[in-house]
């Protein structure tokens, strides 16, 4: 059935020429991790939203699309044994077409055109056309790459780096005061999507403990993490790009482990916060010290 497919979109892909195509970038559902590259080229899941691939969405015939790189070649998949993706075309044939199936909140799954196998995230983090049917971890949102340009007032000092650690704010004396507190307009759950050790070092938490942990910001100002084994809160404070932490209360601990680990960040990273940037509309919050360096970064949950 597939040959006969094939057949027809390799006839077919000889008379189309692409229409006008977007910039994306593919992000894990299951995880929320984006997708970049490996040391070899090959497609995987990356620690920083800097690293992911931005490749040009090409639209082809009905539901068929193909993905270009910023150096003309097509992602492929078939790379080895392992069926694994990689930008590696000059043309567009069957192994370079992907049917685009649309998923519930506006994500999407990709269907390798010859093979039939689903795109999905192995095991080591990589991609590959291997999945005989769809389940979370073989559906991909489809994103614009991050600029970390978040709103007018942000913008200018975050500009197009797509680096969090990059990001320098302005001097404080070129801060207006802002006396109000502006945290309720960030109400909502979030995942930690990057956290300091606090030593400087940021870190992105491992799948399992992404997904037990959860922060809620309250339209009190208030600040809760909770974790199977423990929970603690606080009150947040965020003036224009100033933010801070007071009142942290807890944790009577029960966590171990990893866990452990995890929750001693995240109260050092709350304690450290010192300025802030983010956005209303539903995008990343990053949170820096007084040395400008980014100890906290939440994602709001979907």
């Amino acid at each position: 059935m597939f040959k006969f497919i094939l057949s027809g979109i390799a006839l077919t892909l000889l008379s189309i020429s692409p229409a006008l195509a977007d910039m994306i970038v593919l992000r894990s559902a299951e995880v929320g991790h984006y997708v970049g590259t490996d040391g070899a080229g090959r497609l995987a899941l990356v620690e920083s939203p800097a690293q992911a691939l931005e490749l040009e969405l090409v639209p082809l015939e009905s539901t068929l699309v193909a993905f270009r790189a910023a150096d003309g070649q097509y992602l492929r998949a078939g790379v080895g044994e392992n069926t694994h993706l990689m930008v590696t075309s000059p043309h567009i044939r069957g192994w370079e077409t992907f049917q685009r199936i649309r998923a519930s909140g506006g994500r999407t799954a990709f269907l390798s055109s010859q093979n039939g196998k689903y795109l999905t995230i192995d095991l080591d983090g990589r991609l590959s056309a291997t999945a005989p049917h769809i389940t979370e971890r073989e559906i991909f949102t489809l994103e614009a790459k991050p600029r970390l340009v978040i709103n007018p007032n942000v913008s200018q000092w975050l500009g197009n780096s797509g680096n969090p650690a990059a990001a320098q704010p302005p001097a404080q004396a070129a801060q207006p005061p802002v006396a109000a507190n502006e945290s309720h307009l960030y109400e909502g759950f979030y995942k930690i999507a990057q956290l300091s050790n606090g030593q400087g070092v940021t870190y992105q938490l491992p799948s399992r403990l992404y997904h037990t942990i959860r922060m809620q910001i309250l339209g009190t100002g208030g600040i809760t993490f909770v974790a199977d084994c423990t929970n603690f809160n606080g009150r947040l404070r965020i003036s224009g790009h100033d933010a801070g932490v007071d009142n942290l209360n807890g944790p009577i601990s029960r966590c171990d482990g990893q866990m452990r680990q995890i929750e001693e960040d995240t109260l050092l990273a709350l304690t450290a916060v010192s300025r802030f940037a983010g956005s209303t509309g539903g995008g990343d919050l990053y949170f820096f010290d007084a040395s400008n360096r980014d100890v906290l970064v939440l994602r709001p949950t979907r």
